[in-house]
């Protein structure tokens, strides 16, 4: 489950994706079983703690434009 939590929280994968690649055959027996262990169920987990692909692209692009001024 600690290998779901981080692909949710560090990719943009979707969690059908997720849940096959930590070896869950059944998408509904992995919601529960995400929700038996955090207390909460993915979509929430990845909204409060996730990241923002917004903004880590926003913060990439800054990074590279101070970098292009040096």
């Amino acid at each position: 489950m600690t290998a779901a939590r981080t692909l949710l929280l560090e990719t943009n994968q979707s969690v059908e994706k997720i849940a096959l690649a930590v070896g869950y055959q059944s998408l509904n027996h992995f919601f529960r079983q995400f929700c038996e262990y955090y207390g909460n169920t993915h979509q929430s987990w990845r909204k409060k703690y996730g990241i923002n692909t917004r903004s880590l692209r926003s913060t990439k692009k800054l990074e590279l434009a101070k970098e292009l001024v040096r």
